[in-house]
């Protein structure tokens, strides 16, 4: 055991780390997790069950395995779940969606069955009945949540009436959602992070005949067999828990999850809602439209980009601190008290179990927009409190905003986990965890469990070394198409092929994008396995945030002061970095961001870095062999952990993922030489029958307007850009040997299948030595009509030559 040296984290012990292979690693963290359970866990349960009088009971202990994706942690939480259930504790797991819940729950089952259950969210869909949600009306019930009710609120009351789809006997569409009891199971699976953040429900608490779990099947057997009948024990070991879980497991984590008011949330205008009727009481009236014309006014003479937590601006010799705070805690109280009227004024309305969501948003949408309001009045009070509190100039809880619309603010806030979870024991599971971040999400973390796999025997990586590729770049919609023409031609290459990309990206290609293309967008491939057959995978670009966002953000989480970079610096200061090739000391050296702030370059490390090794590791990267190869493409040169067997560079990628490649994909080639003007009845088939083709946008109209046009536009291509001129020339060389392949970015595209062809344009003077790629039993000439279409009228060939004429040559 190595102890950390420094900061909050200096009382975490680490394992020490080590490169090893998934297999020895999955075998150590099962017997670590196990060992966890029976060494730390079950004491503090039976101590948490009989506290004594003289002891105070101590924090909950929690660990954090940190290990490579792919090496097996689903398997190993079933197992410390399964493990924990037969030591007589009762496991909760959260997941961060829900087909990967039922993943867990059906390793668990094979285990232990009947043992656990997946809870589902109102808007989910039945699995027993797929064209229809969990709750039937659980847009009615986000619209009481909206009006500060319980959503449970949209079910009904015995006063009121009940809603239709109440649980009854012979009734044809019940409440899925109100059918689900896991009451006794022994383990239950919680979907989304926001879950931790709710009290659970009461259909997944402890219920009050709870009783250790007793495996059915082995009941029958004994029966069967007539063996004698053991007694089934309450709690873990006779021990009567009032807790309603005695452990917490968590897959893929997420530190800033408890974070609100960062999301693309629209920035809160209080001059907008000064003049809003907050209450009859003339006094509340006062106090918060006050409140708000102060706080628009202090906005409008913010000079930075923060609000300063101090309402006073003048001069005057008084105590400003003392003064605000008392001001500030009043306004609180004030916006909380009109928030029990406007709620007891939703509670009263009528039709909440009968109307579908939008009829209520519709009937109560004052009641919806002043509560918005006075949520916000109560959180500007109680971030301005803690800016008093810790004595700061600036409060990046509240953001100045300007724009069009006049001044506003992004207000923000950190949340908590319940209670009832963050008093369990806590088992994180992650493998891009950051113990210092995940510290102010689920409190101290006493232990990490550190490994990093090796890439399997059958993993290639290739990087791009002189580009970032930001997502800024991306804006260019050519760089989609060029995104989805190399995994075409990866598809072409490898058989399989998938793609992680910026969501705009993503919405950008997958109408045109061939099917059988696997693709998942960054921020949605966190346990998602669709890709781990995939023979090729291409990561585009990184996720990052603008620094002074990233500072914001770790300034809430860790609610304290962060250093940060000068206002006039636009982006982070780079510092020198490497790319690493495989099994040698040799590497291309690269300028990387970082952050000055420790903590600050946790948070952008576990935002950039993480995401990419995310989204590597999709493909199962620690678990490939020569069987199940797999050829990486990193589409940036942002740092990875991964050493890499080849790099490119942008010239190159764009020489292959242009009109070079759009031509081989397509099947056809034009070697050097005279009759190049067939180029232009070429790029006009090839674009005629491929949807968004990158011929239509990168080569020009004049190059598709005369065939004189196109063989210069060819010519210029191959004048300026050395890239495409070097791979013109191999490919020309490839085709006159009648070679069967070339690298196209060290992947071999066949050529075993062009043939040789003269072709020319209808009248002109001179034949151009074409290749087109031909399907069995075709000659050159019906592989080029087919390829063209109706184009093909504008092109003469020679010979003609037939099956039997072909056959006759030999």
């Amino acid at each position: 055991m190595i102890k950390k040296p420094t900061s909050s984290a200096a009382r975490t012990t680490i394992l020490p780390h080590t490169l090893q292979h998934a297999d020895s690693i999955a075998g150590e963290m099962h017997r670590i997790a196990l060992g966890f359970i029976a060494q730390q866990v079950l004491p503090y349960v039976k101590r948490r069950a009989a506290p004594s009088s003289s002891e105070p009971i101590p924090s909950p202990p929690k660990w954090l395995f940190n290990v490579s994706a792919g090496v097996g942690k689903t398997r190993v939480m079933a197992a410390a779940a399964v493990h924990g259930v037969k030591k007589g504790l009762r496991v909760v797991i959260s997941v961060p969606t829900t087909r990967l819940g039922f993943d867990i729950q059906r390793e668990i089952e094979k285990q232990l069955p009947g043992a656990s259950g997946v809870w589902l969210g109102r808007e989910q869909q039945d699995p027993n009945n797929p064209k229809q949600r969990m709750c039937p009306r659980h847009d009615a019930a986000y619209a009481a949540h909206k009006l500060g009710l319980r959503p449970s609120a949209a079910c009904g009351t015995k006063k009121s009436g009940f809603c239709k789809h109440r649980p009854k006997v012979g009734r044809s569409f019940p409440c899925a959602y109100r059918q689900q009891d896991l009451s006794q199971a022994p383990i239950v699976v919680i979907a989304g992070g926001s879950m931790l953040e709710l009290a659970p429900n009461k259909k997944i608490q402890r219920g009050k005949n709870w009783r250790r779990y007793a495996n059915k099947q082995t009941k029958q057997q004994t029966e069967i067999q007539g063996l004698p009948k053991t007694r089934t024990k309450k709690g873990a070991h006779n021990i009567k828990s009032g807790d309603h879980f005695d452990l917490l497991l968590v897959d893929e984590t997420n530190p800033f999850s408890l974070l609100k008011g960062f999301d693309d949330e629209r920035p809160f205008f209080p001059k907008d809602n000064a003049n809003l009727s907050f209450a009859e009481q003339d006094d509340i009236q006062i106090i918060l439209s006050g409140f708000l014309h102060e706080i628009t006014w202090a906005t409008s003479v913010q000079k930075g980009q923060h609000l300063s937590p101090c309402i006073f601006q003048t001069a005057d010799d008084f105590d400003k601190v003392g003064a605000s705070l008392d001001i500030l805690q009043c306004v609180h109280e004030v916006a909380t008290e009109a928030l029990k009227l406007a709620e007891s004024k939703a509670e009263s309305k009528s039709g909440l179990s009968q109307d579908n969501g939008k009829k209520i948003m519709d009937s109560s949408g004052d009641l919806i927009v002043l509560r918005s309001v006075l949520l916000r009045i109560q959180w500007i009070c109680e971030a301005m409190i803690f800016g008093h509190n810790t004595k700061s100039d600036q409060l990046a809880h509240l953001e100045v905003v300007r724009s069009d619309a006049g001044q506003g603010l992004h207000v923000r806030r950190k949340s908590k986990i319940n209670y009832h979870y963050d008093k369990i024991p806590t088992m994180l599971f992650d493998a891009t965890g950051e113990a210092q971040l995940l510290e102010h999400t689920f409190g101290t973390i006493e232990d990490t469990y550190h490994r990093t796999a090796v890439d399997g025997s059958g993993v290639k990586r290739y990087q791009l070394r002189d580009e970032t590729i930001t997502y800024s770049q991306l804006d260019n919609p050519n760089w989609a198409r060029r995104i989805r023409l190399l995994a075409e031609i990866q598809e072409l290459i490898h058989g399989s092929a998938g793609l992680v990309v910026p969501l705009k990206i993503e919405k950008q290609i997958e109408a045109s994008l061939s099917p059988s293309v696997s693709m998942l967008h960054f921020g949605a491939e966190r346990g998602d396995n669709s890709l781990e057959t995939v023979a090729s995978l291409a990561v585009v670009s990184r996720l990052a945030k603008h620094p002074s966002f990233l500072e914001d953000m770790t300034t809430v989480l860790t609610e304290a002061p962060v250093q940060r970079l000068a206002r006039e610096q636009r982006w982070y200061p780079k510092k020198d970095g490497f790319i690493v090739l495989r099994n040698q000391d040799a590497g291309w050296p690269v300028r990387r961001d970082f952050h000055p702030d420790p903590l600050v370059e946790c948070a952008r490390r576990s935002i950039t870095e993480a995401g990419l090794e995310q989204a590597l590791a999709r493909g199962r990267n620690v678990r490939r062999d020569e069987n199940k190869p797999l050829h990486e493409y990193v589409l940036t040169n942002a740092a990875t952990s991964r050493p890499v067997d080849g790099t490119f560079t942008r010239a190159q990628l764009e020489a292959v993922a242009g009109w070079v490649g759009e031509l081989l994909l397509a099947g056809v080639w034009v070697r050097d030489g005279k009759g190049q003007g067939i180029l232009q009845p070429i790029f006009r088939g090839i674009c005629s029958q491929r949807r968004e083709c990158l011929l239509e946008y990168t080569i020009g109209d004049p190059a598709f307007e005369s065939p004189e046009r196109a063989a210069k536009w060819r010519k210029d291509q191959i004048a300026d850009n050395y890239e495409i001129a070097r791979l013109v020339a191999r490919v020309n060389r490839k085709l006159e040997t009648s070679s069967g392949s070339i690298d196209l970015l060290f992947a071999p595209f066949p050529l075993g299948a062009f043939q040789p062809i003269k072709a020319k344009i209808r009248g002109s003077r001179y034949f151009a030595q074409v290749y087109v790629r031909v399907n069995e039993n075709e000659i050159p000439e019906e592989a080029l009509q087919r390829i063209l279409g109706d184009e093909m009228r504008h092109i003469e060939v020679k010979p003609k030559l037939n099956h039997t004429q072909l056959k006759s040559l030999g």
